[in-house]
């Protein structure tokens, strides 16, 4: 049994890469992980606003077209 990580940025190359992943190992007794990270910007103290929720909002919505 082999525990698969992938990582994505849900790009159209990367759904490929998967794919391959799963035709590669096979699907029964392995493990597949997508790990899709970001990193929040930090701006100066005088940031008015956050993109905190827009990026975890886009990496949601990525992982649901990803999954389909």
């Amino acid at each position: 049994m082999a525990h698969v990580l992938i990582p994505t940025d849900y790009s159209t190359n990367a759904l490929n890469a998967a794919l391959y992943a799963v035709q590669l190992y096979g699907n029964e007794g392995n493990v597949f992980t997508i790990l899709n990270t970001y990193m929040l910007p930090r701006g100066a103290a005088s940031t008015m606003w956050s993109i905190d929720d827009l990026l975890a909002k886009e990496s949601a919505e990525g992982l649901h077209i990803f999954r389909s």
